[in-house]
């Protein structure tokens, strides 16, 4: 079955002579629905050039209304259609819904000292291919707000929101030091859309600015993000001319913020969303400043509005034949026709449209020109101005390029925006154009550049004025922003990934877990003294095995130190560094691991000791063995990791520690974690059972009085130990300010309690210290004393 598509484009089809119209168009193409495909042959009957022609019919491909622009071809002469592209199908607009509704969804707030609350938050709805922001406020360190994209999926024809891994369980910033206006946005957002009305449309307006101009306080992306949503949502048809400078004034504070702000607001296409409103917005305001045909509130036919960063105006040629404006700067000396623009210190004089360009030209301290000429403008209005009433110019003066920065692209000049409203495509002629721009040696040359579809483009007719080797002559047919620009080497993107917010934290908990941390390492400290002072203790083979406890334990406590002094730590590593994040990351996990597995080499080795009842005769190099497997064996599963997925090293939704998470956490660290920690268990396990059996006939014997001693302490340590790291990394992740305390108390008994059950207990060390710090002149040991530390010393060697 074939039909016919007839796109209706005006009342009557009569083409004037002197008029450009795009002739008749037709194609085949198809509409699709749910259950069927019909094919169907498009016509489009003839359009004057410069219209668009919006279909009640939508793209398979993308969802959008599908339109045609009728534009002028300079090449042909003619008004010609812009193409479609062969493979372009059509759905019905009336089946897709175009609206991503709201919907619940969990996350997280960091409060004060990163404690963590669960939270039941709602997506704004969204249209398709717009990002939603949340109904309450989430805030990422970035400055960012959390988002999610409503998409359109081509199979189903319908719109969807976008999956992203991302959103579980995010964390967002509560309790901050900054002091942001973010959250008051957020409820001046939510107050525009539940009382969308003409009346309220001033009063939202009033208290936008007046938030953006609160002094100091500290501008975050956020802000930009969600001033546009609020400029959007009071849209064009509730604005009163009374509200034009003052959405002028609040975009210029925009305009204002620090070059990192809007520089990560890229990442959400803030700057581009402003634009287009922008432009969109003083476009349709010119019907209403000029109502009833008037000449505006000047006789010229002129209005503007001005500001430090941003400038506007509208002119009516039908007044006074100006259709375009020159700046100069403040050496010129001006003349009866130009007035003074205090905001950005320039003179300005506005331009006839049968002005001269070689006469312009020769005016010195040019900084911009730009009008339409005759022949061009009388094409507009004979082709597209029927109405009077709407034949306006509407310039649009950028002084810099802040909110067009693309990476790649540096603007040199001020940007120029020229619009005709209501006249869409292309000029029948170009317009000339001249910018000032920042001339630099050994950089490239600058050059006129269009802004199209969020980027720009060359325009490739940019000749360099001889007598003004600072100015850049144009000629642009695209009523598209216009400025100087060169390419450059694209920025480092890490600036939008930095942390730019954070959260209130108690010095007391910090002093705390530094305390704790220092005491730790006074109990390993006591140890690596016993060590450096008496050489008859450090030779034990059993000792070597200590130390190595001792040093892994050393590592684990100095870092964690460290991270509780987020001044140093904060100097020596980057966490938004990816490098930076995997290697101390890897370390981490390294370093607990190894810990982990002396441990249970220890445990076997205790079990030996109490069997040395009955004797047991050590293995030659045990001691090097058991060294490489307990710092060789940890690599492999950190190696596999760094290699296959070293990302999960990167915290996710605010984390400040950088380790393992997903999948890689529970294959390389929480298994075999668990199965070393069992393993621990086990052992001790057996000789608290090995002990009550091999020695029932030694119950009252001062040796079995010795071991259940030492037992004691072993299972004690090895509390200590796993619950610190355990206690340690809740902590820091801040599940919970209990978990700060409990890592304190127990960093704090841990290194103490090496110290006693190593040494102060052990009667060897306690003669090997005597030994060692007291001259045997001044302190004789007795005979027996000495034949004592003499036997232990023979059994250390040869027994456990």
């Amino acid at each position: 079955m074939r039909l016919t598509l007839l796109i209706l484009l005006s009342c009557g089809l009569s083409v004037l002579n002197a008029e450009q119209w795009c002739k008749k168009d037709i194609y085949e193409s198809r509409i699709h629905s749910v259950n069927k495909v019909v094919e169907v042959v498009a016509i489009w009957n003839p359009m004057r050039v410069g219209s668009t022609k919006i279909l009640e019919l939508c793209s398979s491909r993308n969802g959008l209304p599908f339109k045609r622009d009728c534009s002028y071809n300079t090449n042909e002469a003619s008004a010609s259609w812009d193409v479609v592209k062969s493979n372009t199908e059509f759905i019905n607009c009336n089946s897709i819904s175009y609206i991503c509704k709201s919907e619940e969804f969990q996350h997280f707030y960091l409060n004060k000292n990163r404690q963590r609350a669960k939270f039941t938050n709602r997506w704004h709805s969204a249209k398709m291919g717009e990002l939603a922001i949340t109904q309450e406020p989430c805030l990422l360190a970035t400055g960012l707000p959390l988002t999610k994209r409503c998409i359109y999926n081509p199979q189903h024809y319908a719109v969807e929101w976008e999956e992203n891994r991302d959103l579980e369980n995010a964390k967002c910033l509560l309790e901050l030091n900054e002091n942001i206006i973010t959250f008051d946005l957020y409820k001046l957002y939510n107050e525009a859309i539940a009382n969308n009305s003409p009346q309220n449309a001033a009063a939202v307006i009033s208290k936008l600015r007046n938030l953006l101009a609160k002094s100091g306080t500290v501008r975050t992306p956020a802000d930009i993000e969600i001033s546009t949503r609020i400029l959007n949502t009071i849209g064009e048809e509730y604005s009163n001319t009374e509200l034009v400078p003052i959405i002028l004034d609040i975009i210029n504070i925009l305009i204002e913020s620090p070059e990192n702000i809007k520089n990560s607001s890229q990442k959400l296409n803030t700057p581009a969303v402003l634009i287009d409103y922008l432009e969109n917005y003083y476009n349709t305001m010119a019907h209403r400043i000029f109502q009833d045909n008037k000449c505006g509130l000047t006789a010229n036919g002129v209005v503007y509005f001005t500001t430090n960063h941003i400038s506007v105006f509208y002119l009516k040629p039908s007044c006074s034949n100006l259709t375009g404006i020159a700046t100069y700067n403040t050496l010129t000396h001006p003349s009866a026709d130009m007035f003074f623009d205090s905001n950005v210190q320039r003179y300005i004089r506005y331009l006839h449209m049968n002005e001269s360009l070689h006469n312009i030209l020769g005016e010195p301290h040019l900084q911009m020109v730009s009008y339409i000429p005759q022949s061009t403008w009388e094409f507009v209005s004979q082709n597209v101005i029927k109405n009077k009433h709407n034949d306006v110019i509407r310039i649009i003066l950028y002084a810099n390029g802040s909110l067009f920065n693309k990476s790649g692209f540096k603007v040199d000049s001020q940007v120029l925006s020229i619009s005709i409203p209501g006249y869409k495509g292309n000029l029948s002629e170009s317009i000339p154009v001249i910018l000032q721009y920042s001339k630099l040696e050994d950089e490239p040359s600058a050059v006129c550049s269009s802004y199209i579809d969020n980027t720009w483009i060359d325009n490739n007719d940019t000749p360099v004025l001889p007598q003004h080797q600072n100015l850049l002559l144009c000629h642009t047919r695209h009523l598209k922003p216009l400025a100087a620009v060169r390419r450059v080497e694209p920025e480092n993107t890490e600036s939008i990934t930095m942390s730019l917010l954070t959260l209130i934290r108690d010095s007391f908990v910090d002093v705390v877990s530094v305390l704790g941390c220092g005491f730790a390492l006074f109990g390993l400290l006591c140890i690596w003294m016993t060590a450096l002072c008496c050489t008859r203790w450090r030779s034990k083979t059993s000792y070597q095995l200590l130390m190595n406890l001792c040093f892994v334990l050393t590592l684990i406590t100095v870092c964690f130190l460290l991270i509780n002094i987020s001044t140093v730590w904060d100097a020596v590593v980057n966490i938004n560094n990816d490098y930076h994040c995997v290697a101390i990351g890897a370390f981490l996990q390294y370093t607990i691991l190894v810990l982990l597995m002396w441990m249970l080499f220890i445990g076997i080795l205790q079990y030996q000791r109490i069997k040395a009842v009955v004797g047991i005769v050590r293995t030659s190099h045990f001691v090097a063995k058991y060294a490489l497997a307990a710092w060789g064996l940890p690599m492999v599963p950190i190696a596999l990791l760094v290699l296959l997925d070293r990302k999960s090293y990167i915290p996710q939704g605010g984390d400040p520690i950088c380790y393992p998470s997903g999948i890689g956490f529970y294959l390389t660290v929480a298994v075999p974690i668990t199965c070393l920690v069992v393993l621990n268990v086990a052992v001790l396990i057996y000789i608290v059972y090995n002990l009550r059996r091999s020695l029932i006939d030694y119950r009252n014997s001062k040796r079995r009085q010795e071991l259940c001693i030492q037992v004691r302490f072993a299972i004690c340590l090895f509390v200590l130990l796993v619950s610190s790291l355990v206690f340690g990394i809740l902590a820091h992740r801040n599940v919970s300010l209990l978990f700060s305390f409990l890592f304190c108390l127990t960093s704090t008994m841990q290194g103490l309690m090496l110290f006693v059950y190593f040494v102060v207990v052990d009667k060897n060390d306690q003669f090997a210290w005597i030994r060692c710090c007291v001259p045997k002149d001044y302190f004789p040991i007795p005979d027996n004393a000495m034949t004592q530390l003499t036997m232990f010393s023979a059994e250390d060697k040869d027994t456990i």
